[in-house]
């Protein structure tokens, strides 16, 4: 019999909607374990873990609760991303950044890495920022944000 992880986690999304939250964490919490047995293991391990990180938001940072999952799944790069963009969020730039140096090292995903290029772009105010937006983009050509900042960087420039 087939576990149909895209149908429990919109169920668990319906039970969180209705206002049902220990159920919905209950589902997400044996989605997380579960997701091991597929190949979008990644996808589905950052779903849960950005629910209930969500769920938990009154008792504590999203950061934190992404924190305690990365460390269950320490090589999935979508949860690192995810946790990193927290603490951005929350004004630890520092803590943020020093997340995106490391995945621009490490990422083997494309998209993700290209994605970690525009975020470490977006927290630099020195003269690397052109370099790793251009990184960004020869890794995602239609990378908007990247070619927005780019622009925007141009036409400073040209006022100068």
């Amino acid at each position: 019999k087939m576990f149909r992880m895209d149908v429990w986690l919109k169920f668990a999304q319906m039970k969180e909607e209705c206002g049902d939250i220990n159920n919905a964490k209950s589902i997400y919490l044996d989605l997380w374990d579960r997701a091991n047995e597929t190949e979008d293991a990644d996808w589905i391990r950052t779903q849960c873990a950005l629910a209930l990180a969500r769920l938990d938001e009154g008792f504590r940072l999203s950061s934190q609760s992404l924190q305690y999952f990365f460390q269950k799944d320490p090589g999935n790069e979508q949860l690192a991303y995810a946790y990193a963009s927290a603490l951005e969020n929350e004004g630890n730039i520092n803590q943020a950044r020093s997340l995106f140096e490391n995945f621009v090292q490490t990422f083997r995903r494309s998209h993700l890495l290209a994605a970690a290029w525009f975020r470490l772009a977006r927290l630099t105010e020195s003269e690397e920022k052109e370099y790793m937006l251009k990184k960004c983009l020869e890794l995602n050509p239609l990378h908007s944000g990247a070619v927005r900042e780019l622009q925007n960087m141009e036409e400073r420039f040209a006022e100068a």
